[in-house]
């Protein structure tokens, strides 16, 4: 099995490190206290979690429920993920009460032709109907025999929801659960901080807040050579370094790497294997990254190019680099900025400006 997993969590021995982040969900959950996951896409949240949890069913202390709302748009389909992910991976002890509970909702009960596991659909009608359903469900793990855990993934997305005060209505019926606690997490780093450090948001300092990082340097090199290793391959440390380095440390990209150089089937990987293979992923997204040229308006193409070829910036409607790249002026600058972060495009991060796809980053680069 490739060692280097660019999908779903399957063990610990394939999750590289973050130990000290997962001690401490786990110290956040042992002690009752909800905490937030706050990162930039694909830095490895949804495997933290699931490490996480890994570590939790081992003492089967907890009952652990798994959401990923990233693609919901409204309170009804926030509750059919709640809902759903009650019924997943279950117990038959528990999974046949928890459908007795959910009966309740006249839900309509279908089989994944894929997965064969059942899904359940819940349409509420109103605003009202939503809130006394979501209550309800949350009432129902309150009283379950042992701890409940929920992590939300990517939870910043209630704030784009049409009802109005979503997060105070669940903030108000999370605060008084006792059997109950939450991991949240989320990729919008600058509105999941502003929704638990905000004074004014209903979820003000009700978390602890973990900025998850880019893994230690000597720790992930470790990681990659000690899985080349016990798989019968050979590769030099210095060119470990130079690929985590091109993937600029960015966790899924490093991974994503490293999956095509071990599935290359080489059992001395050199310098112009490792050079191969970066060509290939690049070529293979052309077809993708020139199509951003019909998806974004000229302006926003251009900024978007330039820092792409500059691969970080500290200060884009500066007058040298406006010049430089020809990009007009510096509001014209500053709007495509917006779209370009809305759209999740780039990202500002300790005062720099980046691409989020590294590969698309590279693209640039090459075919300037």
């Amino acid at each position: 099995m490739n060692p280097f997993i660019i999908s779903s969590y399957k063990k610990p021995k394939y999750f590289c490190n973050r130990q000290q982040e997962t001690e401490r969900i786990i110290n956040a959950v042992n002690n009752k206290r909800n905490i937030v996951i706050n990162s930039i896409r694909r830095m490895g949240k949804t495997g933290l979690i699931m490490n996480v949890f890994h570590h939790l069913k081992i003492k089967n202390d907890f009952y652990l429920f798994y959401i990923d709302i990233d693609q919901t748009y409204n309170l009804n389909e926030f509750l059919n993920k709640l809902i759903n992910s009650l019924i997943r991976n279950q117990k038959k002890k528990i999974y046949e009460k928890i459908i007795d509970f959910i009966k309740q909702f006249r839900p309509v009960i279908s089989f994944n032709p894929v997965t064969g596991q059942p899904e359940v659909e819940i349409k509420q009608s109103t605003l009202q109907h939503n809130e006394s359903s979501i209550e309800s469900v949350l009432n129902y793990l309150e009283k379950m025999e042992k701890p409940v855990i929920i992590a939300i993934d990517e939870f910043q997305r209630i704030t784009d929801y049409p009802e109005k005060r979503v997060e105070g209505f669940l903030r108000s019926h999370i605060q008084h659960l006792n059997n109950v606690n939450f991991i949240f997490s989320g990729s919008s780093t600058h509105l999941l901080q502003s929704m638990f450090s905000d004074y004014s948001r209903p979820f003000y300092q009700s978390a602890e807040i973990l900025n998850l990082k880019r893994l230690n340097r000597q720790v992930y090199s470790d990681f990659i050579y000690r899985n080349f290793e016990l798989s019968g391959k050979r590769i030099e440390r210095n060119l470990i370094d130079s690929c985590i380095d091109w993937a600029d440390d960015h966790t899924f990209y490093v991974q994503y790497l490293f999956n095509m150089i071990w599935g290359a089937g080489n059992k001395n990987i050199g310098e112009n294997e490792i050079t191969e293979i970066q060509n290939e992923i690049i070529s293979s997204r052309d077809s993708l990254y020139s199509n951003y040229r019909n998806l974004l308006t000229d302006k926003q193409y251009k900024v978007l190019r330039a820092i792409a070829i500059e691969n970080k910036v500290k200060k884009p409607n500066s007058g040298e680099f406006i010049k430089k790249y020809d990009l007009g002026s510096s509001s014209t600058v500053n709007s495509s900025l917006k779209t370009l972060i809305d759209k999740e495009l780039i990202y500002h991060e300790s005062g720099i400006y980046k691409l989020y796809d590294v590969y698309q980053s590279k693209w640039f680069q090459e075919y300037r």
